[in-house]
């Protein structure tokens, strides 16, 4: 797609303006996937040879969208809860000072995509299988988990 500024036939108008250009990819959901709100690592694969991995939740609708980690194996970014890089709405999303998790009262018509940064705590997975979106409680082999409530 390419956006061009509409000068009305006048080469003098706009001259500070330049085309603009994006490609732009649809994606088809899988057969017996759900709308609404869903979580993934953006790092695929099974290969956990990664400094840190980036949460991603897309969505549409509303939801509540619950995030831990155990803090002994990773950290969170604290710029994405702590409001000092992203412009949040009011309430939108709060971090538990008692505990690690982050609440995302999510809401499509203010935004439908939230990445969010963890990196590992000197330490190693021992396999792939240590994120899960089902809720799971926090545990030895789960250390990052995402609940979405819609």
């Amino acid at each position: 797609m390419i956006a061009e500024p509409y000068k009305g036939g006048d080469a003098t108008k706009y001259t500070d303006l330049t085309k603009i250009g994006a490609v732009i990819g649809l994606r088809k959901n899988k057969s017996g996937e759900t709308n609404g709100w869903r979580a993934n690592l953006s790092e695929s694969g099974t290969t956990v040879n990664f400094d840190g991995y980036n949460l991603v939740v897309t969505g549409s609708g509303k939801a509540v969208i619950e995030i831990r980690w155990n803090s002994d194996k990773l950290v969170c970014n604290p710029y994405f809860y702590n409001n000092t890089i992203y412009a949040f709405e009011t309430n939108e999303v709060v971090k538990d000072q008692n505990s690690n998790k982050i609440t995302i009262n999510a809401d499509s018509s203010v935004r439908n995509i939230y990445t969010i940064q963890f990196y590992k705590n000197n330490v190693e997975p021992d396999n792939w299988n240590f994120f899960k979106t089902d809720g799971s409680s926090i545990s030895e082999n789960v250390w990052l988990s995402v609940n979405v409530v819609q």
